[in-house]
């Protein structure tokens, strides 16, 4: 295997298959796996994706793959850790200080000092601490110059791994902050020695980072870019019934992302006495958090005139299809790749409209955070937090929150009359 390259597959003429190769946990010795037949072509692509997955299964069964072997190796280290009757381990060892830790969290969360969501961070945390610390987790004459030469290792360890793009810069920040945490804990309880007070135990921004951060603005369109997009009448695609201005009402309504599109069912949506849609209730995909959004006319009346056109009659029927009967997003069994028509569908309007320049499906979101943002003056901040359906950040935000939703309707429709202007009452469907 050449230096560097992770992932390798041997090609066998004969047999016109990849193969490789895995060790005999009982005799020790090599034995070759046939992955997948393929056309006789050593670069086939499609053969070689389906080579890698299979190989990528096998090695998961074999235990053969880093994160198998090390779940296996810290399996071992705690099961051989004594546990008290909280389920926590010795404090004396680094496992120990992250269950009482977590533990004391856990206790926090039942008296609503934090969300569940916070405590969830928090384990995320522990569990890298964990995993940069390895097998060192007996910690009985740690002194403080030790334990803050595993913290700045630990913090060089998040920046490297930030820089590879292993995760976020914002994310990093969040399981050092509470990693740090942890200390503090441990050191007012008196379990390790640590000074808390020390000028590295912050994430101090680089000087052209903080010129980035400067420079970087929101990107979001413009009324008249809206309007654009809405004059420009093609259809998604040239066999698909979706229109692609029904796709940009939802996205600029309810700040929807592709895959909140994909998942919209009948169930969904809420409708008047006339039958007409009036407003869209769901769960945001990534977050989890129920959002509630009032429709606009335009919105609605599309909405309806889709749902009666499609035949959609049951509650759990997906609102939106592709020509083939398929998801808006799905994954694509042969090749294992992610298909996402939202955002090639989208990309193909935007060209037509004149109005790429970059932009995507999800600064539709964007904007509409943004003009309810410059509507509102700034006075409530928590209707975008509400509008976007994002976690709230503590208990008291969350019944915040809640209390206006009848406010959000209200500026979400000014919204729509800012962005939409004469179209705000309907579009004309007509080709």
């Amino acid at each position: 295997m050449k230096a560097g390259r992770k992932r390798q597959l041997y090609y066998d003429k004969t047999n016109k298959s990849y193969y490789n190769f895995v060790v005999d946990k009982k005799t020790g010795r090599r034995r070759k796996v046939y992955l997948v037949r393929v056309k006789g072509k050593t670069n086939d692509p499609e053969g070689r994706a389906l080579a890698l997955k299979r190989w990528e299964e096998i090695k998961e069964q074999e235990g053969m793959t880093p994160q198998k072997r090390y779940q296996e190796r810290g399996k071992k280290l705690k099961d051989g850790l004594r546990v008290d009757n909280r389920g926590c381990r010795p404090k004396t060892t680094m496992y120990g200080i992250g269950d009482l830790y977590l533990y004391a969290e856990k206790q926090r969360v039942r008296s609503e000092e934090i969300t569940p969501h916070t405590y969830k961070a928090n384990v995320h945390g522990v569990k890298l601490w964990w995993e940069f610390m390895g097998r060192e987790v007996v910690d009985d004459n740690a002194s403080t110059a030790m334990n803050h030469a595993r913290l700045t290792g630990f913090l060089t360890w998040l920046k490297r791994h930030v820089n590879e793009g292993r995760f976020k810069r914002s994310s990093a920040i969040l399981r050092w902050a509470t990693v740090i945490r942890m200390f503090n804990f441990a050191h007012d309880r008196g379990y390790i020695e640590y000074e808390p007070r020390t000028k590295f135990l912050t994430w101090r921004k680089g000087r052209k980072e903080r010129e980035r951060q400067r420079s970087k603005k929101i990107i979001y369109f413009t009324a008249k870019e809206i309007r654009s997009l809405l004059q420009y009448e093609p259809r998604c695609g040239p066999h698909s019934s979706v229109d692609t201005r029904l796709l940009i009402l939802l996205g600029l309504n309810c700040g929807f992302l592709g895959q909140e599109l994909a998942t919209l069912q009948r169930n969904h949506i809420k409708f008047n006495d006339q039958g007409e849609p009036v407003r869209i209730e769901k769960a945001r995909t990534k977050s989890g958090v129920e959002g509630s959004w009032l429709l606009w006319p335009a919105t609605s009346r599309m909405l309806k005139s889709h749902i009666e056109e499609e035949g959609l009659i049951e509650t759990t029927d997906l609102i939106f299809r592709t020509s083939s009967g398929r998801p808006l997003i799905y994954t694509n069994p042969e090749t294992a790749n992610k298909v996402d028509n939202v955002r090639r569908w989208f990309k193909n309007h935007s060209q037509g409209a004149g109005t790429e320049d970059g932009k995507t499906y999800r600064h539709l979101r964007k904007t509409g955070a943004t003009m309810l943002a410059k509507l509102t003056e700034g006075r409530y901040p928590l209707l975008e937090q509400l509008y976007l359906a994002h976690t709230p950040n503590s208990v008291a935000r969350l019944h915040y929150v809640a209390i206006d939703v009848p406010l959000l309707d209200e500026k979400l429709q000014d919204v729509g009359r800012a962005l939409l202007g004469t179209w705000y009452e309907g579009i004309d469907t007509e080709t």
